[in-house]
């Protein structure tokens, strides 16, 4: 049988779409009201994070469009750490995120494979995206939710990381501690027995829309062996504030010696709630776009036409 390893999915696909877009600000500010309103942002109990299933897969799989919304602007960065191995074979993958939300829907955010990087500013309702060291592309938008998928997708790592593990997760409830000027409560993250009612909870989650294909199909068949971090959770907003855990796991992809995994992840959130407003890039070029070529439909019988025309023609009547 021949090696291959499942593929995590390297920075080149990052680049797949790079869609930009502008308008007034005005209209930006009634479009931030809409996205306000799609979110359920009642106050979290986040005290029964360790016995409310429900509460705890929400608080570690907010969207990022909640997370804005509950904390108005913030700093976000992280690094994750991906270690598939079968035998003496070892493949890595190593990724930086950054990304910066402002209290006017606005985000700037880097997306670092190593390799490949990606930068998106999105100010308004137009984004502007470079890839590597290239010139920022801009370009008019139709869609608000195209233009912040580049945010969405850095913030939406520390589910990645954690949802490997959500069938069997368990959070043991910490003391109080205070970071950024807040009142957090800490979790300590391991492994417990699988729960249905956990199960169910997950299953119900909406599936992530992001601007890259999904990875191949080896956290369907992930089985987790071991868990141990910590979680800092924002008393007010539910917001997890800081994170850092180390996982392991066996992706089920042959009878022996089947292929291991591990998993490390960092993350922090940096001036919740009066991180500074996102500017857009001093530079930046028009995306070029080429004129679709005319489209003869009939081109693959247009030989025939004359033929046909002759032939009716001289058809006795």
């Amino acid at each position: 049988m021949s090696f291959s390893f499942p593929r995590f999915g390297s920075g080149s696909t990052l680049c797949a779409l790079l869609w930009v877009g502008c308008t007034a600000q005005p209209e930006t500010q009634t479009r931030n009201r809409r996205i306000a309103e799609r979110y359920d942002t009642s106050p979290l109990d986040v005290n029964a994070l360790d016995t409310d299933s429900a509460a705890r897969i929400r608080v570690l799989a907010m969207p990022v469009g909640e997370v804005v919304t509950r904390l108005d602007s913030l700093r976000f960065k992280a690094r994750s750490y991906f270690a598939f191995s079968r035998g003496n074979r070892e493949l890595t993958q190593a990724d930086r995120y950054e990304a910066h939300f402002d209290a006017n829907n606005n985000y700037h955010a880097v997306i670092d494979g190593g390799d490949e990087k990606v930068e998106a500013i999105g100010v308004g309702d137009t984004l502007y995206v470079r890839h590597n060291r290239g010139h920022f592309r801009r370009k008019a938008s139709r869609e608000a939710e195209a233009r912040d998928r580049w945010g969405a997708l850095a913030w939406s790592s520390l589910r990645g990381a954690l949802e490997p593990f959500f069938g069997r997760l368990v959070l043991e409830k910490g003391p109080s501690e205070s970071l950024q000027g807040r009142q957090t409560i800490r979790y300590r993250l391991k492994l417990g027995a699988r729960s249905r009612e956990d199960e169910q909870v997950v299953s119900a989650l909406p599936v992530r829309t992001l601007p890259t294909a999904p990875p191949s199909r080896w956290r369907e068949t992930a089985k987790a062996l071991g868990l141990s971090g910590d979680i800092w959770v924002d008393a007010d907003t539910g917001v997890v504030l800081q994170s850092k855990f180390e996982g392991r796991l066996e992706v089920e992809d042959r009878d022996v010696r089947p292929t291991q995994l591990i998993v490390r992840y960092q993350s922090e959130i940096l001036e919740p709630s009066i991180a500074p407003s996102v500017e857009p890039p001093p530079n930046s070029r028009e995306e070029y776009s080429r004129t679709p070529r005319p489209v003869d439909r009939l081109s693959f019988f247009r030989d025939r036409i004359p033929l046909e025309e002759a032939e009716t023609e001289n058809r006795p009547p």
